[in-house]
């Protein structure tokens, strides 16, 4: 309990404090109210932060926050956040693996994540921004690709295709022949990352915002493909164990007005869901994004908003629902060019509390979380992030914004999964908003068990008087307020009475209150354990349970009388500080080698403010009973077979007469030397040991650090090797990967060769072979075989793998039959198809060419006269198209001018360039007379 005085001395500084601030502002006494209601919102589950790259580590601009120590303390150790949104990037998959995986990748985003758990981080989850592009038309990541009208075939960007009538605007969009496909890679990946460590995501999300279709990486959804996709997904989690990972239903921008409208997937209230049961239930989450800017037709965004909090607090409570705000930034299309620091971040926060007031979001998530600073001072150079480092740094210099501190302070006071619920707030001010109706929201209140934690914010210049009441539960409230020229700084306590206070609010300032049950701490420090017998050169632990009014340093030392008056022993002390509270220490005492033993010894601990004054002491008579063994160190266990243990430790100092050998808890022998046999155990079994050294008086030291081993397993091996996956079709000077598996029974070397038929007989293809080595055991081979670039077509090609003791003694082998392998290399060449065989000046024709281009290549069709005597181009009809290594047909159409003269032959002529210097293939076809044109 508080004492008297203190509860006194309290009370009459907020009364001086009332009187001064009535002195030096006046006309401020309160005339308006803030009140906590009865009335309640949501439940917070969780508040994160999420930074958007086509990396899995998460990089912004200049800096990589995953390589900055002091980067990944801020964002996920002290910042309180409790959930990472991570992106599941397209290069996570590889088309050549047997899984669809690329392990590499994958280890990038697991890395990560377990560094963010090991910070504190509870939970994470997963969205997609596109599926891998071979799973795409077009096959690109981005949400966009440009497309030859022509031909079909996708071009990349280049200056003047916007305007080009030959080219199109694609939004890119998942195959349907590759739905299975993605899902399963899905399922693949998620149970890699669980598998190695990172745990199952909270939600996964197949598509992030899929009725968006940017130029950056996005895939389009019809509504009705997303439907399906989105009962896939569910019915392939609940077949592979991954029931609980949440599956997330609309990841979109906005909840302020898009996830109602009948395009994106729902209509107006989740009318849908209502009308598809089996869409309804595979639903975990919805999740929502805010970018909106409420300004801009203001009361029609005001409905909308209005209708889709409707929708989800409707379908929340119907199906049981999480609501997730995956990704919030304020209002963007704002204009908040002229605002200072404090100015903006008021901006930032009076949007957070709108939407939490509004929408019934259990998790909460930050977008964009740190940037570069590019300029030496301005206030606002940041904008939404909530951490900046100076340009250039690599690690250090590391800026926390006016949100981060608030964001700290509240995400602290409002822990992940803590059963706060958002509880509502009303004003009587006018400038403070508390309700829906308003773009902004000023006060709002989040209840738990323990505690409720208050949001208040003064946007206005005028410092601002309060009667605040509804904190019924509670005797004081700790304040806290953040200024134009403070980060959320305390302000001490204010005493409650009945739950009410008056409370000034600056001009431009944010405040948290959090409302509790105050109990007084007083000074004091004892021992929890402490060693009752002592050996010079030993280390001991002691504990010591303290409570501290304020910042205290506490110092524990050790006395002797050796000298017939307690002297301490120089060197067995230590001090350690500690915060307001209460709590337990433990120091690591070592006692000096040369320490002399005494009948008895003191333990003594002290709390200080200040080396002069002591705030609480204990000490404990110790006797010291002799200079027993050491404890023995280094203990290793090694198994040596199915059966046998052998131990080994260093050896103890003191009297030693042998050591006690403890298995499993239990003792079993005793050795006179610092090693140990144990034999007669179990195949397959781990056996856990500790030793303690004794001497002839029978003193014991303590157990050695525990070692532990497991005795080899009963092994039967044969041998036998079996292709994984060889490649079904090959092409000359390509390089193959070949996987093998095998088991050996001894050392062995493994030969995997590549046969032709060509010949009528089966002969090995020169070069295409490898050999590699093998210990007993078991595994996967990986070899990588590249086929001779002039190799010859055959009908059949066979894969053999081989194993030897001795190239004389085959152990195992393998064959695989690869049936009509092309093994055709592309050759330049051009052909007309058809072309015009009679021509009139002034019309206009179709040519069409075959071509196959072994490389990149241009094509020129042109037309030639003789009427001069000798062939010469007719000016005008000709044209030049660019093609890719691939073979097909062009069309050209080629008009012949108007005062074209009949001649008694013309030449159709078709040529291949690598470059205008060098031809690479070329037809000509002679053409009879040109008519005149017809009058």
């Amino acid at each position: 309990m508080r004492n008297n005085r203190q509860v006194l001395n309290q009370k009459l500084s907020g009364v001086i404090w009332g009187l001064l601030l009535g002195i030096l502002l006046p006309g401020s006494a309160p005339a308006q109210t803030l009140q906590l209601t009865d009335n309640y919102g949501q439940t917070i589950k969780g508040w994160g932060v999420f930074e958007y790259t086509r990396e899995t580590t998460w990089n912004h601009e200049k800096f990589n926050v995953i390589n900055s120590p002091t980067g990944t303390d801020a964002v996920f150790r002290d910042l309180n956040a409790s959930i990472v949104r991570f992106n599941l990037i397209p290069q996570c998959f590889s088309a050549s693996a047997s899984d669809g995986l690329n392990h590499q990748k994958l280890d990038e985003l697991k890395d990560t994540i377990l560094m963010a758990k090991s910070k504190g981080i509870a939970e994470y989850c997963l969205s997609v921004w596109s599926p891998p592009a071979e799973m795409k038309f077009p096959a690109t990541t981005n949400g966009k690709a440009w497309v030859e009208n022509s031909t079909g075939n996708i071009v990349s960007w280049f200056s003047g295709i916007s305007s080009d009538p030959n080219y199109t605007q694609y939004a890119t969009t998942l195959r349907e022949d590759k739905e299975a496909e993605y899902i399963q890679y899905v399922v693949n990946a998620i149970t890699y990352l669980h598998e190695n460590g990172a745990g199952l995501p909270q939600s996964f999300s197949l598509q992030n915002e899929p009725g968006w279709t940017p130029d950056y990486d996005a895939t389009h959804y019809h509504y009705t493909q997303y439907h399906r996709m989105v009962k896939s997904v569910k019915s392939a989690f609940n077949a592979n164990g991954l029931e609980d990972v949440g599956v997330v239903f609309g990841d979109c921008n906005a909840a302020a007005w898009l996830l109602w409208n009948s395009h994106l997937y729902l209509n107006y209230q989740f009318s849908k869901l209502d009308n598809d049961a089996e869409l309804r239930d595979s639903i975990d989450v919805i999740a929502s994004h805010s970018y909106d800017n409420w300004t801009d037709d203001f009361n029609n965004r005001v409905s909308q908003a209005a209708m889709a909090a409707d929708g989800m607090w409707r379908k929340k409570n119907a199906y049981g629902y999480e609501i997730m705000m995956t990704e919030w930034i304020p209002d963007r299309d704002a204009d908040t060019d002229g605002l200072t620091g404090i100015q903006y971040t008021i901006y930032e926060m009076e949007h957070v509390l709108r939407d939490l007031r509004i929408f019934p979001y259990e998790y909460f998530i930050w977008f964009t979380s740190w940037g570069v600073r590019t300029y030496a001072t301005p206030e606002i150079e940041e904008k939404s992030d909530l951490l900046a480092w100076n340009e250039g740094s690599v690690d250090g210099e590391l800026h926390k914004t006016k949100l981060y501190y608030i964001f700290q302070k509240l995400w602290g006071e409002v822990p992940y999964n803590g059963g706060y619920r958002v509880q509502y707030m009303t004003s009587s001010d006018p400038d403070i908003k508390a309700d829906t109706g308003n773009i902004v929201v000023n006060a709002l209140a989040f209840e738990g068990e323990d505690k409720t934690v208050v949001v208040l914010i003064n946007p206005t210049p005028t410092t601002k008087t309060f009667s605040l009441s509804g904190l019924d539960a509670y005797a004081s409230a700790e304040w806290f307020t953040t200024t134009s020229t403070q980060d959320m700084v305390s302000n001490g306590t204010l005493i409650l009475s009945a739950g009410a206070t008056t409370l000034t609010l600056l001009g431009e300032s944010i405040h948290i209150l959090v409302g509790s049950n105050e109990t007084v701490i007083q000074d004091q420090v004892s021992f929890d354990t402490v060693p009752l017998s002592l050996t010079a050169g030993e280390t001991y632990t002691l504990t010591v349970d303290y409570a501290a009014e304020a910042d205290r340093f506490i110092q524990t030392k050790l006395y002797d009388n050796n000298s017939s008056s307690w002297q301490s022993v120089t060197g067995a002390e230590q001090v350690l500080h500690v915060s307001a509270g209460s709590g337990t220490l433990t120091y690591n005492i070592t006692i000096p080698v040369g320490t002399a033993l005494g009948n008895h010894y003191i333990w003594s601990t002290k709390m200080y403010s200040n080396w002069s004054t002591s705030h609480g002491s204990d000490s404990r008579s110790n006797i010291v009973v002799s200079d027993a063994p050491s404890v023995p160190q280094n203990l290793t266990a090694t198994p040596i077979s199915t059966s046998q243990i052998n131990l080994s430790w260093d050896i103890s100092s003191g009297n030693i007469q042998g050591y006690d050998i403890i298995r499993n808890g239990q003792w079993i022998d005793v050795a006179l030397t610092s090693t140990y046999t144990d034999t007669g155990l179990s195949a397959d079994t781990t056996y856990t040991y500790n030793v303690a050294a004794f001497d002839a008086a029978d003193n014991t030291s303590a157990n050695s650090a525990p070692a532990s081993a497991k005795t080899d397993a009963p092994v039967t091996r044969i041998d036998a090797v079996s292709f994984d996956s060889p490649p079904l079709t090959l092409s000359a000077g390509e390089t193959y990967t070949i996987t093998v598996d095998y088991s050996a029974v001894g050392d062995r070397f493994i030969q995997t060769k590549l046969y032709d038929n060509n010949s009528g007989n089966w002969q090995s293809v020169v070069g295409a072979e490898q050999v590699l080595n093998v210990s007993a055991g078991s595994g996967t081979l990986s070899y990588s075989i590249t086929l001779p670039a002039n190799l010859a077509a055959g009908t059949h090609y066979i894969w053999s793998t081989k194993m030897y003791e001795n190239w004389s003694t085959a152990k195992a082998s393998d064959t695989r039959s690869n049936i009509v392998v092309p093994l055709t290399l592309l050759e330049d060449s051009v052909s007309f198809d058809t072309l015009p065989l009679t021509l009139t000046a002034g019309e206009t024709y179709t040519v069409t060419v075959d071509y196959t281009a072994a490389g990149n290549r241009f094509i020129q069709t042109k037309l030639y006269d003789n009427n001069s005597g000798s062939w010469q181009s007719v000016t005008g009809a000709e044209q030049v198209k660019n093609v890719i290594t691939n073979s097909g047909t062009l069309t050209f159409s080629i008009t012949l001018p108007a005062g074209t003269l009949p001649g008694t032959q013309y030449i159709w002529s078709t040529k291949m360039y690598e470059n205008w210097s060098t031809a690479k293939a070329s037809e000509t076809r002679s053409q009879v007379e040109v008519s005149a044109p017809s009058s």
